[in-house]
């Protein structure tokens, strides 16, 4: 027996499949605490569980609503999308080799006009520019010679001088890749009653040794310019040069 106010005191082995029925009530002392398993702790472990995993989910749910894109989708889910649209149309190239040294070239068909090829060469006309392609044996001129034969050879200019201005010289000359000789050049149209309009010519050659290529873009200087659109013409032929 214990006195009043006094902890129980427990004698003997406690068999495990006896429990202490006075040790039920609404309260109890916390050093008697360990004598019950609690009415509440079961429960309170599955509720908890439950309200975590309900907010997990439900945040989850708000992130993926947000991060969401808007608008319809492209294409239907799981079934074929088909191949992606280009916003612009394919530019179809026109391809031309020379006949006599076999170097290939290839322009946009649709904004450049052939207006003349023998087997060593080809002039494109672009409205109111031009471009020569030409073509010459390494061993009759370089790059710098192709270039001084070809500007000697044109037809309607006159009073030709190369075109120091800084915001006019050519980025690194070269042909199909290869790099070469270039410059800028202005002249003077021909006409009936003096000199006409004055032209920008820009010119570039290269040789892989065998074959000296040389490649002219001549436009009127108001036209000119390295975002005009004969430079932007003429670096496209340049480029597209390929030897053989």
């Amino acid at each position: 027996m214990s006195s009043q106010g006094s902890a129980p005191t427990v004698t003997g082995p406690i068999d495990p499949h006896l429990r202490p029925l006075h040790l039920r009530g609404a309260h109890v002392h916390h050093h008697l605490r360990g004598w019950t398993r609690g009415r509440l702790r079961g429960h309170l472990v599955l509720v908890t569980f439950i309200v975590g995993l309900s907010v997990s989910v439900g945040l989850g749910a708000i992130v993926v609503a947000l991060a969401a894109p808007g608008g319809q989708p492209v294409c239907r889910p799981y079934s074929p999308c088909g191949p992606p649209t280009a916003a612009m149309p394919l530019v179809n190239q026109t391809v031309w080799r020379s006949g006599e040294f076999g170097f290939r070239v290839e322009y946009p068909g649709a904004a450049l006009t052939a207006s003349g090829q023998t087997a060593t060469g080809l002039t494109l006309d672009l409205g109111n520019g031009t471009i020569m392609v030409r073509g010459r044996p390494s061993s009759q001129a370089g790059p710098a010679q192709a270039i001084t034969a070809d500007l000697a050879s044109l037809s309607g200019l006159s009073q030709l001088s190369a075109d120091t201005s800084r915001g006019t010289q050519l980025l690194g000359a070269g042909i199909g890749y290869r790099s070469g000789a270039g410059g800028v050049w202005t002249g003077y149209q021909a006409a009936s009653q003096g000199v006409g309009g004055q032209h920008t010519i820009y010119a570039e050659a290269a040789t892989d040794g065998r074959v000296t290529i040389s490649v002219l873009a001549i436009a009127p200087s108001s036209d000119a310019g390295p975002k005009s659109d004969i430079a932007q013409a003429a670096d496209i032929v340049v480029n597209s040069i390929r030897w053989r």
